[in-house]
């Protein structure tokens, strides 16, 4: 843990096996710390309320360091500020209301039941392989209309680019490909 001391590295929380004390030291030691991560400067904070205090003071500091992903996912909601970002957030939001997840129960659940009869038989199972890197993408998936017969093949695009700080390279080749794949929406999924 001492070599998270001088400077932090993003990447130690996608290879650290149990990154939960890691953090606790962090908050202890460094709630303020300067990290430098694909060629760019920029600052980790560890406790929540500097954490609450940068994401209400929008005047102050910007959501223009999560540019990096734009790299790859193209420019996102989260890279944006003010106007704009509040703009393109209600664009999105509608659909994450009570009323826009009407009828997604019974889908979700077949996707869950699914996903655990996939492991159910095991006698152990990695939860983040088996289910927690499965069903979010499985259900963005759903939510934008992407075929079930192509989920798998969605999914391994989606981890390779949300992995691009590890894997530059294999993330822009998921966007490209993503980017040139066709889906075939039926004319309720065009609708939506």
């Amino acid at each position: 843990m001492e070599a998270v001391a001088a400077e932090f590295d993003p990447q130690l929380m996608f290879d650290h096996p149990d990154p939960y004390p890691m953090f606790a030291m962090l908050r202890q030691s460094q709630p303020v710390m300067r990290s430098v991560f694909m060629n760019r400067t920029s600052w980790v904070l560890t406790k929540y309320d500097d954490c609450l205090a940068v994401l209400k003071d929008s005047d102050t500091y910007s959501s223009r360091s999560n540019a990096e992903v734009g790299k790859i996912m193209g420019r996102t909601v989260i890279e944006m500020d003010g106007k704009e970002h509040t703009r393109h957030r209600a664009l999105v939001q509608r659909v994450f209301v009570p009323r826009g997840l009407d009828g997604l129960q019974p889908v979700l659940e077949s996707m869950l039941q699914e996903i655990i009869d996939g492991f159910a038989g095991e006698r152990r199972a990695d939860m983040v392989a088996h289910f927690t890197e499965c069903f979010p993408v499985q259900v963005m998936a759903h939510m934008v209309g992407i075929p079930r017969a192509d989920y798998p093949q969605f999914q391994r695009w989606a981890i390779d680019m949300i992995g691009f700080s590890k894997d530059y390279p294999r993330a822009q080749a998921a966007s490209a490909a993503l980017q040139r794949r066709e889906w075939k929406f039926t004319a309720r999924q065009k609708a939506r």
